[in-house]
């Protein structure tokens, strides 16, 4: 009797021992709608960690108990991550609204007092890049003169409302991936206000929202 060479073969599948998919009515659907907006009423980045605190605050026993199914859920919902300074503030939206009539009230209210009103910019031109429009290949954009080692100029000024205040102008080179560093800045800006506070007396600044500029605040 031949003996036959036993063959291996795998074993049914009878089970299904992974996690079971998450099922959210309608109801939890629309507290991690509500959870978000509330961050960002509050003017709170809606990170998936903070959202799933405030959920699980209120509701412990929520289907969702990890960061990594809030976020696959998130997803279904229709929220998009995104880097912040890539998210689009809709204009027309009531908080943005209200802190835009905030804004100008400040503004004429300072106006009234009589303070000279100043605004800080920066921009950055390129070594040999003063030109706006160039031949470039379609493909690989060689013609560009632009090189992570070449040089750039960093400009920066405060300008009231007759433009630019000529006596502010900061100018000094940095490199392609260069922000002004908060020392430098903070030299710079006080420098400045002493000059403008001895020409005009009160004076108010407006800085840009950049990180550099928060020990100023």
């Amino acid at each position: 009797m031949a003996i036959r060479n036993p063959t291996p073969r795998s074993p049914r599948k009878l089970l299904n021992f992974g996690r079971p998919s998450i099922s959210l009515t309608e109801q939890h659907q629309a507290t991690i709608r509500f959870h978000v907006h509330s961050l960002l009423a509050v003017r709170i980045y809606p990170t998936t960690s903070k959202i799933l605190v405030r959920i699980l605050a209120e509701n412990a026993d929520f289907p969702i108990q990890s960061t990594t199914s809030l976020w696959r859920w998130m997803k279904k919902l229709g929220f998009a991550y995104k880097r912040t300074s890539k998210v689009v503030v809709p204009l027309n939206t009531p908080t943005f609204m209200a802190a835009r009539a905030r804004y100008f009230a400040a503004i004429d209210e300072l106006r009234a007092s009589g303070a000279k009103i100043f605004w800080h910019d920066e921009t950055w031109a390129n070594k040999n890049e003063e030109t706006r429009f160039v031949w470039t290949n379609r493909t690989t954009g060689v013609g560009r003169m632009r090189s992570s080692i070449r040089k750039r100029l960093a400009i920066s000024a405060l300008l009231g409302e007759s433009g630019f205040y000529k006596q502010t102008i900061d100018m000094f080179k940095c490199d392609e991936n260069h922000t002004m560093d908060s020392r430098h800045f903070l030299t710079w800006i006080d420098q400045a206000a002493s000059l403008l506070r001895e020409e005009f007396g009160n004076i108010i600044s407006k800085l840009t929202g950049e990180a550099l500029h928060a020990e100023c605040d």
